[in-house]
């Protein structure tokens, strides 16, 4: 049974929030945030977009929505409107939102950062000795630990509020 559908024409990045109240998409009309249970479509931009080019990550309880444009991401309130754009030193490799505190993790080809949502502050930045994919990334569920995956090369465990490496498991051959 289906209980909702939307057209997404050359569609090249899809989010969903954890509970699946939100969907993101990224297509020929731009960045879209849906909220499927009414239908309607909650944002959508269309200038700082490039299809192909652009990755988005949900909030888990869909409340904000977050970017990439060239070497910035963009993260906005859907609620409230308020954005604030982020600055990167380098291509994104990989990011995703945590729920609270608002929390965005970027990967870079250089570094692995933890920013305030809110402030758009550095609260850590530990350099990325694997420069590759990084995707997925997970928060624990109890907040303290996140799990970075590098590709099909390794994965790794950070500390959330340090940055410092918990654990480190590289592919074997």
């Amino acid at each position: 049974r289906v209980l909702w559908q939307h057209p997404c024409q050359l569609c090249s990045d899809i989010a969903v929030s954890d509970d699946g109240s939100r969907l993101a998409q990224v297509g020929a009309d731009g960045l879209e945030v849906w909220d499927p249970r009414t239908d309607q479509r909650l944002f959508q931009e269309t200038r700082r977009v490039r299809p192909g080019a652009t990755n988005s990550t949900l909030s888990p309880d869909g409340r904000r929505i977050a970017w990439s444009h060239g070497e910035t991401v963009v993260v906005r309130e859907l609620a409230s409107g308020q954005e604030l754009t982020l600055s990167l030193d380098g291509a994104l490799l990989g990011f995703r939102l945590s729920t609270d505190p608002g929390r965005l993790l970027t990967a870079t080809a250089r570094s692995i950062s933890l920013r305030d949502c809110v402030t758009g502050r550095t609260l850590w930045t530990v350099p990325n000795e694997l420069p590759d994919l990084v995707y997925p990334i997970f928060w624990s569920p109890d907040g303290r630990a996140l799990l970075l995956v590098h590709g099909y090369n390794a994965t790794e465990v950070l500390d959330v509020g340090t940055g410092e490496r918990l654990a480190w498991f590289p592919t074997l051959s």
